[in-house]
């Protein structure tokens, strides 16, 4: 997946500020519509604390190797998608209505892990309109996947560590928010090391 996306020509440029602030701002807006619809939606009930890391043998890295497995997981059905979409719409110059598939993609990311039938349809919708806008705004940007993915993840387990009543859950999430910020940085170095290099490699040997 990521070769191909390589190959397209859809990686994006070189390593700046602005790339990274850009990926990273996409994440945001996309965590924010999300915390918007659940502020309008969700039921006013008291946080009840998460207890489920505590099966695990070592419960601290619990909440961290679920964020970091979800983040691959949500990495490989992004650039599906957005590879499925470049075939189809041959890079949104055709097809336009396959854009739908992006709206279900928000209703599938957004799981059920709401309080009803009608705040999922409204947070998967406005998350489908948003992957659909990033993806015809910034379609030729494609490297700025594992950054805004990884932006997006890290303020929801932010979010979590703060409404949990507990005291360890802030070192726990706050851990695990980590893991996706660290995997999205290491992603994005190693996938456009060779941008660097061919930008480097002329300059280099015309002073030679």
């Amino acid at each position: 997946l990521f070769g191909w996306v390589r190959a397209s020509g859809r990686w994006g440029g070189q390593f700046t500020g602005r790339r990274i602030a850009l990926g990273v701002a996409v994440g945001v807006v996309a965590k924010g519509i999300q915390v918007l619809a659940t502020a309008f939606t969700s039921a006013r009930a008291p946080a009840w604390p998460e207890l489920g890391a505590l099966d695990n043998v070592l419960p601290v890295f619990g909440p961290l190797i679920q964020a970091v497995t979800q983040y691959f997981v949500l990495l490989c059905v992004l650039l599906v998608a957005v590879s499925l979409m470049e075939v189809l719409t041959r890079g949104w110059s055709r097809r336009h209505y396959a854009g739908g598939l992006l709206i279900l993609l928000g209703l599938v990311v957004q799981g059920a892990d709401v309080e009803g039938v009608g705040e999922w349809l409204l947070k998967g919708l406005l998350l489908g309109a948003a992957l659909l806008a990033a993806y015809i705004y910034l379609r030729s940007e494609a490297g700025l996947i594992p950054l805004a993915l990884a932006s997006y993840l890290a303020l929801g387990l932010i979010q979590q560590a703060v409404d949990q009543p507990n005291g360890g859950a802030l070192l726990h999430y706050g851990l695990a928010a980590a893991g996706p910020l660290i995997a999205g940085w290491l992603c994005w170095r190693h996938l456009g090391r060779s941008d660097r290099e061919s930008v480097t490699a002329p300059v280099s040997g015309e002073q030679a």
